[in-house]
């Protein structure tokens, strides 16, 4: 499914938590900093947070009729998705990613001291926005969602380098870190559509899987992307929006590192290129060892673990129009494991 024919059927909520983004930004007059605003209005990010919120409140029964950029529905979107952009102002700082969306990314514009204090700003947004919501319980899980966010950033940067980084640790990190914001758009959904308490949960339980399969997805796609073959680049950004290999780069250990350490009989070979992890030679060997390994198709069985429980909570859900659309959306969110 385009993901375009999704953003139809949510064009009253998207456009109406486009426009509220916009308005509270664009409130700040300071110059400087509404070069900043103007920037960040500019990425081509696909709000799929927001998008997955809207599902799940129209698949429990929600409408889009009355709904206004006052409505808590749309103020907890926004709120969600000020709270993901921000987390990426501070991740690209320390992963020295060089691009974000296909251009460039905010500390290579201006500089690390601008981008994590403006990480900061987008930061004291979110929380403003999510203080106007008068439900208490989905305040109550905006604020555990962020709590888990920055867990998980923080584990995550502890563990670099790391070669002997457990698999329990990598989940640990990506339901912090990734699926806490899928499973808690999921949440809020539910909830601000009147479910019940056990419908909510559940589905939270769908956002928490596809929140792991998705970031286990778009980990193995950072192996496995189309690279430049000179051993100067560390790959080409079109692919992925970013460059191929970041995780490595950045001294990361994602799941297919895991994998591959544990299949291989060449463990020494693999740690020597992993500590040339700057070097796009060693990148496109160890892409290479990773491709002919058993790892390859660990990391696949894994990754469909989490997509068959996402998808059973669905088959489970009354059929109707709205529960399609989030099927065919979920569809769209794995076919990027294909690519």
């Amino acid at each position: 499914m385009d993901i375009h024919l999704v953003y139809e059927f949510l064009d009253v909520e998207l456009t109406l938590s486009k426009k509220l983004l916009k308005k509270m930004l664009e409130s700040h007059e300071t110059p400087f900093v509404s070069e900043l605003i103007q920037f960040f209005l500019g990425s081509k990010n696909k709000m799929l947070r927001p998008a997955l919120l809207f599902l799940s409140f129209r698949a429990s029964g929600g409408s889009d009729k009355d709904l206004s950029i006052e409505h808590d529905l749309i103020k907890a979107a926004v709120a969600m998705e000020l709270m993901h952009r921000a987390s990426l102002l501070h991740d690209d700082v320390l992963d020295q990613s060089e691009y974000r969306h296909e251009r460039l990314s905010f500390h290579k514009k201006w500089s690390p001291e601008i981008a994590i204090t403006f990480g900061n700003f987008i930061y004291a947004q979110a929380f403003r926005m999510i203080a106007t919501v008068r439900d208490i319980e989905i305040l109550k899980a905006f604020t555990k969602a962020t709590d888990y966010l920055c867990e998980g950033e923080l584990r995550q940067v502890c563990q670099r380098k790391n070669l002997d980084f457990s698999r329990e640790e990598y989940e640990t990190i990506i339901q912090r870190k990734t699926a806490s914001l899928f499973s808690t758009s999921c949440f809020i959904g539910a909830k601000a559509a009147g479910s019940t308490s056990d419908l909510s949960k559940k589905f939270y339980d769908f956002g928490k899987s596809l929140g792991i399969g998705f970031q286990m997805i778009d980990d193995m796609r950072d192996f496995v992307s189309p690279v430049d073959d000179s051993s100067s680049s560390k790959g080409k950004k079109g692919e992925l929006g970013k460059n191929p290999g970041q995780d490595l780069f950045s001294g990361d250990v994602t799941l297919p590192l895991i994998h591959l350490l544990n299949v291989t009989e060449n463990k020494k070979e693999i740690l020597e290129l992993f500590k040339k992890n700057q070097d796009g030679a060693s990148f496109l060997a160890l892409r290479e060892m990773f491709l002919k390994s058993e790892a390859l198709e660990m990391t696949r069985n894994d990754i469909n673990i989490y997509v068959k429980r996402a998808k059973s909570f669905l088959d489970n859900m009354p059929s109707s129009e709205s529960v399609l659309v989030l099927e065919k959306f979920v569809n769209f969110l794995i076919k990027r494991l294909d690519r």
